[in-house]
């Protein structure tokens, strides 16, 4: 096989690679949303139990105007209901799901396609057919990342692979001065790029 057609199938494997973090992220992302939306709501739930069934001994001990207590309760009802409804409409938890599903079958295609590459000698263009489509069945199979979520996740990808590269290569250096070097990395080299007369 041609140098240049294992360098595209190297590119599917990084490709799969990133799609394979995107999906990792996204499912921590909703997880936190999630966990977020639950401590509230458990937060909410506390205070309406607590003034409903405490409400004439807060009223009669500690003061409180019962027009306050009415306020308190209903401002605490309204958005119960209303972060309720926010997790029914946005679909966090099914969301995440899917998200963990496609991590754990790109995860698994990730590792065929290394040990694929890995075995340069045995590749044949029957066994990169066999293994496209089953790449492409899995992709088909996988919830769809947004647009408008796509080219952060993407640079999140690249800077996570960069930073690994960079610690491999320097592993006594503290995590903050890795960071560090790739951000001054790229901002000279787009200030050359800007700066380039044969831009």
């Amino acid at each position: 096989m041609k140098k240049t057609e294992l360098e595209k199938l190297e590119k599917r494997k990084g490709m799969i690679d990133m799609m394979t973090s995107m999906h990792s992220e996204l499912s921590s992302m909703y997880r936190k949303n999630i966990f977020v939306l639950d401590i509230l709501l458990v937060i909410l739930s506390i205070i309406l139990l607590t003034f409903v069934f405490a409400d004439q001994y807060l009223l009669t001990n500690f003061r409180i105007d019962e027009v306050v207590l009415k306020l308190i309760l209903g401002l605490a009802t309204v958005l119960l209901t209303v972060l309720s409804l926010l997790s029914y409409i946005f679909d966090w938890r099914g969301k995440k799901t899917c998200h963990d599903h496609a991590f754990n079958a790109l995860i698994v295609l990730k590792n065929e396609w290394k040990l694929f590459l890995f075995n340069k000698k045995n590749i044949t263009y029957e066994n990169v057919n066999s293994l496209e489509r089953t790449t492409a069945l899995i992709l088909s199979q996988c919830i769809k990342i947004d647009d408008k979520l796509f080219n952060k996740l993407k640079k999140k990808h690249y800077m996570k692979v960069a930073l690994s590269k960079s610690i491999s290569d320097n592993p006594n250096l503290p995590l903050f001065l890795h960071k560090f070097n790739l951000k001054k990395e790229a901002f000279l080299k787009s200030r050359k790029k800007y700066h380039d007369p044969n831009r």
